[in-house]
């Protein structure tokens, strides 16, 4: 591919500053930018090809795409390109772990060289790296933090699958062991009786979802009850 002269911009994400690189014909570059300085990029004359990325970057974090329209172009080997040909193959709400990205390549015994593979992918989130897991479920390494590639996968599960997360504070005063679960499910089923609510503890709050598809009359904002306080995600 011919060179051409390259552009950039950043992005204020709901996960940080992104940079995004590219020229009149591509995208190269969608990197975080954790920086405490302030970060400038082609202030005059960007292409309409970043402008478009930087709009469906905002139509992604606000549920509304699912899928990027962009040509994307980053230098690696032929097998880092088929790698990352594939990741744009994983479904939006889906992941993968390493070994089967091993076997659509082909070679099952490839997890170590795909998972370097992985790490080596410039344009994040479009080309969703993040989808890809550990054989246990684990969410292994990230090359923006495990924090964002937690933040992303909860955001795609949601849009996905129309999952809302309410975390509640825990007060030892109302829950007590085991019977503290049914409790707040108790409390909550009364207000709410027609929606199905899935009720787990994590540590020292517990953890409410429910489908916001069969449960359209619950609150979309700050919620309120008089001995504790849940917001939602």
């Amino acid at each position: 591919m011919i060179m051409t002269d390259a552009f950039t911009t950043y992005y204020h994400s709901p996960v940080g500053l992104l940079k995004i690189t590219g020229s009149e014909e591509y995208i190269s570059e969608v990197s975080f930018h954790d920086t405490s300085h302030k970060a400038e990029g082609n202030k005059k004359h960007l292409p309409p090809m970043l402008i478009n990325c930087v709009e469906q970057m905002i139509q992604y974090f606000n549920g509304h795409r699912r899928i990027f329209e962009l040509p994307l172009h980053q230098q690696g080997t032929a097998f880092q390109q088929d790698v990352w040909s594939i990741l744009t193959q994983i479904p939006f709400g889906k992941t993968i772990s390493y070994l089967e990205l091993a076997r659509k390549t082909g070679d099952t015994k490839a997890t170590r060289a795909v998972a370097n593979a992985n790490g080596k992918n410039n344009i994040a989130i479009i080309v969703p790296c993040h989808r890809v897991i550990g054989s246990n479920k684990d969410l292994v390494g990230y090359a923006g933090g495990l924090w964002r590639k937690k933040w992303l996968l909860e955001h795609e599960a949601k849009v996905a699958h129309g999952v809302q997360t309410l975390f509640l504070n825990y007060f030892n005063s109302l829950f007590v062991k085991a019977n503290g679960k049914r409790k707040l499910a108790v409390s909550i089923i009364k207000t709410f009786p027609s929606c199905p609510l899935r009720i787990s503890r994590i540590g020292f709050a517990v953890l409410v979802s429910y489908s916001s598809n069969a449960c359209r009359h619950m609150p979309q904002g700050e919620i309120g009850w008089s001995l504790f306080t849940s917001s939602l995600l």
